[in-house]
């Protein structure tokens, strides 16, 4: 839990850098040769610092084993999520090219990259009940 609360610290801490070089950006016109640097530059942290705590959860519950049942469902709910990617994405495209948007294409992306990330996130939420479900069966 400890774990889980410190990741969404740093994710609201992200955020908020966002927004403040965002806002600080859009106020200063001597802000905007560096304006695109910041901005990549907390990104890629936000990438980094996610990418360290998926390790150590995966360490903590025993996910990065080879051979551990943790691992074969997260196999498996990557596995799905990326069937939902390249689905999501054709639809996405197909709705995109017959319908139109005024949206800017970094909103539609924002948005699609939203969508996997729920959707890894139920699908790993169900297939963790299904199993913890099935252990607590197996040992009554």
């Amino acid at each position: 839990m400890k774990n889980r609360t410190t990741y969404i610290v740093f994710l609201a801490c992200c955020l908020l850098g966002l927004a403040a070089i965002a806002a600080w950006g859009n106020s200063t016109a001597s802000a905007r040769p560096v304006y695109p640097w910041l901005l990549g530059a907390i990104v890629l942290i936000g990438a980094i610092g996610t990418f360290a705590f998926r390790t150590a959860r995966e360490r903590a519950t025993l996910a990065a084993e080879e051979e551990s049942v943790e691992s074969h469902t997260a196999l498996r709910v990557r596995a799905a999520a990326f069937v939902d990617a390249l689905v999501l994405a054709v639809l996405l495209g197909a709705l995109t090219f017959t319908v139109g948007s005024d949206w800017p294409p970094g909103f539609v992306m924002l948005g699609y990259v939203v969508a996997l990330v729920i959707d890894v996130w139920a699908r790993s939420a169900v297939s963790t009940t299904r199993y913890g479900s099935q252990d607590a069966e197996q040992d009554s």
